[in-house]
């Protein structure tokens, strides 16, 4: 084999085995199959649909939906479903919940976000490391930027 194999451009159904030491295709599509035993694979261009994962000896994507299990540094992670009340702990880089409710709009950026109860038309925005509200009305609109908020229990007025 070759030291160097660069294809300039691969059609949508071609499958790609290579023994070189160094890899770099120009172009892919989203349904090509690629086999590496290569070095070093450094792809320069590729579509949305592809996934690389690679063992540092073989490289072999395939197309994968959002509901597929995602294995990162080598641990498994697979949400389950969560009730409106549950709370949600996060230390990963990736955060993909199956399922939430239409009408709650939801954006930490906290370490930890605990709600324990919510009515329909709340927005909550948070930049704080703890979040803990207690009970509130249906019109309050809450934003915080501090270290720590807890409300006490409000009336409309």
């Amino acid at each position: 084999m070759s030291t160097t194999h660069r294809p300039s451009q691969q059609t949508a159904t071609e499958t790609m085995t290579t023994m070189s030491a160094t890899y770099r295709p120009r172009q892919q599509t989203a349904t090509e199959t690629m086999t590496t035993l290569s070095a070093t694979y450094r792809p320069r261009q590729q579509t949305a649909f592809v996934t690389m994962t690679t063992m540092s000896t073989t490289h072999r994507p395939r197309q994968q939906t959002f509901t597929d299990t995602m294995t990162t540094m080598s641990a498994k992670y697979r949400p389950k479903q969560q009730t409106s009340t549950e709370t949600m702990k996060t230390m990963s880089t990736t955060y993909r919940p199956k399922q939430q409710t239409a009408t709650k709009v939801m954006t930490t950026m906290s370490t930890t976000y605990r709600l324990k109860q919510e009515t329909a038309t709340e927005i909550m925005t948070t930049m704080s490391v703890t979040y803990r509200p207690k009970q509130q009305t249906a019109t309050e609109t809450m934003t915080t930027m501090s270290a720590t908020y807890r409300p006490r229990q409000q009336t409309a007025t």
